[in-house]
């Protein structure tokens, strides 16, 4: 089992695919089926991202990731990651202190990111013992969502809402397992989705 210790700060304030989209892609013109299809939305959405799914974000959210002190590097697992907004720790006095941004380089090309020790600086020590001594505060997600994974979503709707259970006359569909993998592989983070 992974033990992320991730917690979300804020999440998308709309769905990075909409209900509209969905439905003129499934060529559904009625209102009938709205919450239906927008369920099946909401569940490809959460079936493909966050630490559970690929390891990466469709839209742009604010995280915690907590460490119970701070190693040589620190991996947020989750992809793309837009900013560090915060790194927070509990000194040897067992005092919260906020580290300051020239303290730490952030390395957003990699996947997945890498945060580092500033140059010619090392890390502060924590308090011994101490669960979740480091608070790592970022912005992650998708801004925009790329082609190829609205795609996705839109395609997993589709089968949900045309298929309505996994098991087709006795088979479960290959094909779609496929398809997601292809595209999944190109996004999901190593190690972690």
């Amino acid at each position: 089992m992974n033990d992320w210790r991730l917690k979300q700060i804020e999440g998308v304030t709309a769905s990075p695919v909409d209900l509209a989209t969905v439905k003129d892609h499934m060529r559904v013109e009625t209102n009938d089926e709205d919450s239906l299809i927008q369920s099946y939305v909401d569940a490809a959405i959460a079936y493909l991202e966050g630490p559970y799914g690929g390891g990466f974000v469709l839209g742009s959210q604010v995280w915690e990731y907590y460490l119970d002190h701070f190693p040589a590097w620190i991996y947020p697992p989750l992809y793309p990651l837009q900013s560090v907004d915060e790194i927070r720790y509990i000194d040897d006095g067992g005092q919260e202190q906020t580290l300051a941004g020239d303290k730490y380089r952030v390395d957003t090309v990699s996947n997945p990111a890498r945060i580092l020790p500033g140059y010619d600086v090392t890390w502060p020590t924590t308090r011994a013992l101490e669960p979740n001594a480091v608070t790592v505060q970022f912005t992650v997600g998708f801004d925009p969502l790329p082609a190829d994974l609205r795609q996705l979503v839109l395609f997993m709707v589709s089968h949900y809402y045309e298929m309505r259970s996994p098991v087709l006359s006795g088979t479960i569909s290959s094909s779609v397992d496929f398809t997601i993998e292809s595209i999944l592989s190109k996004y999901r983070v190593p190690g972690i989705g």
